[in-house]
């Protein structure tokens, strides 16, 4: 026996989600199909969860743009940051977005935190201040706690590694000292940081080139301590803002051999386990960008192609979960490089 039925589906916050019709029938075997993850799903309009947002980038930029992780194509306009630059650090917790450093001018980094509410569209506001001045590292989070990775002052790479409670405003605290580089990807689960590759230090390797790192460490959240080994990409690369992850999957991608030469290699780990990485797929094309993603899906935004790192607007996908290459996800409203993304739904977080 069957009937129609209307249905309403609330949202993670609690507050009242949209209503769906269907037939729905007795024997339990028929009935709605909710699409996987769509239970986080956020609209462009802010209602549930599932928004990614892109920020920065290119030639010092302060426009902000707002996808939804679930259902692709094109984006919407977000607000602008307060602070026009690129190469930020950028982590989030289910209700709130932060983007902290990052270079304002050639050779002039920032040690400013701005953050932003994911479920409003909207400007940024001032959050706190980094111990000091960086650009170009990465950042992760869990639902209570930010990670901010060593990064670059010009003219030196810096050890420092940072966090704040994403919560409560005010300047970053001293977490524990890593390696001395810049430009690596980290991704976190709700209780574990990882962090691979990057430039070593000296930032060349004394016959003009730069000293890449294949290295994955990892942290604890909750322990103050220097980072522990995990293992190896199966490259020496770097590619900063480019990691993401389900709650047990980290993805490696838009990953750079050298100066001007991407890869479209895609890669992943177990985060809660130690090893080197396993292939994964590629790319729908080389190039180094932003990437994020929540529990099932990770999208990769833009970034500098190959040759001489033009800037690109294409969005790939994958399913964390199945190994395979990328396919077309939609395009950014803007061309760019450089930028930082983060979402309301990624593996750190509780689901």
């Amino acid at each position: 026996m069957s009937e129609f039925r209307v249905n309403s589906i609330t949202n993670q916050d609690g507050s009242a989600g949209p209503q769906v019709c269907g037939i729905s029938t007795f024997s339990g075997k028929s009935g709605i199909q909710i699409p996987s993850g769509s239970s986080n799903f956020r609209n462009l309009d802010g209602s549930g969860r599932g928004r990614a947002i892109h920020a920065g980038g290119s030639s010092f930029e302060s426009r902000m743009e707002v996808h939804s992780i679930t259902s692709g194509g094109g984006g919407k306009d977000f607000g602008d940051l307060s602070v026009a630059m690129n190469r930020p650090h950028g982590c989030s917790s289910s209700t709130r977005g932060i983007y902290a450093g990052g270079k304002q001018t050639p050779g002039v980094e920032i040690a400013v935190i701005q953050y932003v509410t994911i479920s409003s569209l909207g400007g940024v506001a001032d959050f706190g201040d980094l111990l000091e001045d960086v650009s170009s590292g990465d950042a992760a989070s869990n639902d209570t706690r930010g990670i901010i990775s060593a990064g670059y002052d010009a003219p030196a790479n810096i050890n420092t590694i940072q966090f704040i409670t994403i919560a409560s405003t005010g300047n970053a605290r001293d977490f524990c000292d890593g390696l001395e580089n810049r430009g690596q990807q980290c991704f976190s689960s709700t209780t574990r940081y990882v962090s691979g590759g990057g430039y070593g230090s000296p930032r060349y390797d004394g016959e003009g080139s730069y000293a890449y790192l294949n290295i994955i460490d990892f942290l604890t959240f909750s322990t103050k301590s220097n980072p522990k080994d995990f293992g190896d990409l199966s490259v020496s690369a770097y590619g900063a803002n480019g990691g993401t992850s389900s709650s047990t999957r980290g993805i490696f991608a838009n990953l750079s051999v050298s100066p001007g030469t991407r890869q479209n290699i895609i890669e992943f780990v177990t985060i809660a386990t130690t090893g080197n990485t396993t292939d994964f797929g590629d790319m729908t094309s080389a190039r180094a960008g932003g990437g994020t993603g929540d529990s099932t899906r990770a999208i990769f935004l833009g970034g500098s192609t190959n040759p001489a790192g033009a800037a690109s607007n294409v969005i790939d996908q994958i399913t964390i979960a199945s190994a395979g290459n990328a396919s077309d996800f939609g395009d950014l409203l803007f061309t760019g490089k450089y930028a930082t993304s983060i979402s309301d739904s990624h593996g750190g977080l509780a689901q």
